[in-house]
């Protein structure tokens, strides 16, 4: 029982350290951002990660321009600058 506990504290402390590890701020891509691809990088991280990444950036934009968020025109740009971004290790 002491093996079972200490082994789901690691991988508990193991899910930790990996999450810290992609979370937006370590990317030193996210501070050259243009504000709308900001926006779509930010709506990326914090919706849902299912699906590849372009799926996920298409859903992302295309809320923020029906939202009135983005403008159509400011989109594709900045969704190709966001995904440069979240490719970028």
């Amino acid at each position: 029982m002491k093996y079972i506990v200490t082994a789901a504290s690691l991988l508990g402390l193991a899910g930790c350290m990996t999450s810290a590890a992609n979370a937006p701020a370590t990317k030193p891509c996210v501070a050259q951002l243009s504000p709308p691809a900001r926006k779509i990088f930010d709506a990326v991280q914090a919706g849902p990660t299912t699906g590849t990444l372009r799926e996920r950036i298409s859903t992302q934009t295309r809320n923020l321009v029906m939202e009135g968020e983005l403008t159509r025109s400011h989109a594709r740009p900045a969704a190709e600058e966001a995904a440069d971004c979240l490719k970028a290790p």
